[in-house]
């Protein structure tokens, strides 16, 4: 009897696992929210102008790309077969960032949110849209974010990555958004030169570094250009080179500096190092 009960034990445990397993995996990636994700980017392919200089050749097809580890093929399903314009549309799953120079469009899934500055980086001056699922995508320097809530897709666009890369959007498509960012120098860090200080630091703020900083893994130098009033107060600062997403922090913290007395007003270009959680001049 005592034994009876023993496999019967294991026989309903391992009923459960094997019917938890499942529902684990589609709680992680719910098919519904792709089979929407899939129609916003296919939507977005036919809202943009595209430039000619995106494309090999006439005849080349529409490729949209696929980088992260995330399992599931709803979205290659879902866009598989279809027509943009007169362009047949390819879906391709990349392992490395440096073959989406060869996309139209590059959706980065959540798996690789910590690569985003890095991705970045590889398509500076391409004509490849960059769409993402993360939360913060756009702020970070993404053309496109799509999130979905209530069953909705939301997006958010990036209006000043969108130039850079050439697109022209449609006022339809811009009308679909729920945010519109922008980064009206640039997106990623600059080298521009060595920092020009003409007045002594007598009291210096560490920035704090950005939550979405910390969560897209966001690192380099913000670049200011400040004018400085005879008596040692900020009296303007703009950004000139550096990520969107750490300007803010860089900008508030220099508002509490102060400089040595002057003669008169003086200009100074000053860089302000993130490096995770310590940043440093």
């Amino acid at each position: 009897m005592l034994r009876l009960r023993r496999i019967i034990v294991v026989m309903l445990v391992s009923m459960f696992a094997i019917r938890a397993f499942p529902v684990a995996r589609a709680q992680t990636h719910p098919p519904g929210e792709d089979r929407l994700k899939a129609a916003a980017l296919f939507d977005f392919a036919k809202l943009i102008d595209w430039p000619p200089s995106s494309f090999l050749s006439r005849e080349a097809p529409f490729t949209i790309c696929i980088l992260g580890q995330e399992s599931g093929h709803v979205l290659d399903e879902q866009l598989s077969g279809k027509m943009i314009g007169d362009r047949p549309l390819s879906v391709q799953r990349l392992k490395d960032k440096r073959e989406a120079r060869r996309c139209q469009m590059l959706f980065v899934r959540f798996s690789e949110s910590p690569h985003l500055t890095e991705i970045l980086d590889s398509l500076r001056g391409t004509n490849v849209l960059l769409a993402g699922e993360t939360s913060g995508f756009a702020a970070a320097g993404g053309t496109i974010e799509l999130t979905v809530e209530d069953n909705r897709v939301r997006v958010t666009i990036n209006t000043d990555a969108a130039d850079r890369a050439g697109f022209k959007l449609s006022s339809k498509l811009l009308a679909l958004a729920v945010g519109i960012v922008s980064s009206p120098r640039s997106t990623l860090p600059q080298e521009t030169g060595d920092p020009i200080t003409v007045r002594e630091i007598k009291t210096r703020v560490e920035p704090k570094y950005p939550e979405l900083a910390r969560q897209f893994n966001i690192i380099g130098k913000v670049r200011i250009e400040a004018t400085v009033s005879p008596d040692g107060s900020l009296k303007t600062a703009h950004e000139i080179g550096g990520s969107p997403v750490l300007v803010k922090a860089a900008l508030d913290a220099l508002n509490q500096w102060k400089f040595e007395n002057g003669p008169k007003e003086t200009t100074e270009i000053i860089e302000i190092e993130f490096k995770g959680d310590n940043p440093h001049r």
